[in-house]
C-alpha cells in the first residue's frame, strides 16, 4: 500500500509541476521582441508576405497603416472572455473593447532586411484617452509572431523568384 501511495504522490507532483511551468520563448532575440533577419534586399516582398500572412483567417488582422519602414495591423479583441482579459490588461472596464495591434518595423541592413514586431493592446478609456499596453512579454503572442517571422524568412529565402532584387 505504501508503494501505491508513493507512486500516487509522484504522479500528482509531476502533474502539478507540469501544469505550473511557464511556456518558454521559442527563441531569445536581441531586442527581446519577435524579430528576424532575412537574406534579401527585396523589401517589397517582405512587406507583401507579412501583409498577406496577417490577413489570413488564423490572424485576421487588417492593415491600418503602411509607411516606408512600418506596417501596422489591428483587429478587435473577440467578445467574451478574451475581451474581459484584454480590458483588465489595459486597465479599464469602461472603455472600448481593446484592439490587438502589431507594428512591424522593417529596415534594410546591408544585404538583409531586419523585421521587428511590436505587439500591443490598445483601448479608449471612458474619458476618450487612448491606453496602450505592450505584449512583448506575453509568451504565446511572442511565440506566434516569431513563428510567423520564421515562416516568412523561410518562404523568401527558399524561393529564388521572391528573393530577386527589385528593379
Amino acid at each position: 500500500m505504501s508503494k501505491v501511495k508513493n507512486i500516487i504522490f509522484i504522479i500528482i507532483g509531476v502533474v502539478l509541476f507540469g501544469c505550473a511551468s511557464q511556456p518558454k520563448r521559442i527563441i531569445e532575440t536581441e531586442s527581446g521582441r519577435p524579430e528576424i533577419i532575412i537574406k534579401t534586399t527585396n523589401m517589397d516582398v517582405v512587406r507583401s508576405l507579412l501583409t498577406s500572412n496577417m490577413g489570413e483567417e488564423e490572424w485576421n488582422y487588417f492593415l491600418i497603416d503602411n509607411s516606408e519602414h512600418n506596417l501596422t495591423f489591428a483587429r478587435q479583441v473577440k467578445a467574451g472572455e478574451e475581451a474581459d482579459k484584454a480590458q483588465e490588461m489595459v486597465g479599464t472596464h469602461f472603455g472600448t473593447i481593446p484592439e490587438r495591434v502589431v507594428v512591424f518595423n522593417i529596415m534594410r541592413i546591408q544585404d538583409t532586411i531586419k523585421t521587428i514586431a511590436y505587439p500591443s493592446l490598445m483601448s479608449l478609456n471612458g474619458f476618450g484617452k487612448t491606453k496602450q499596453v505592450g505584449l512583448e512579454n506575453y509568451i504565446p503572442i511572442f511565440n506566434a509572431l516569431q513563428e510567423l517571422l520564421i515562416s516568412t524568412k523561410s518562404k523568401i529565402e527558399s524561393d529564388l523568384m521572391l528573393n530577386l532584387i527589385p528593379q
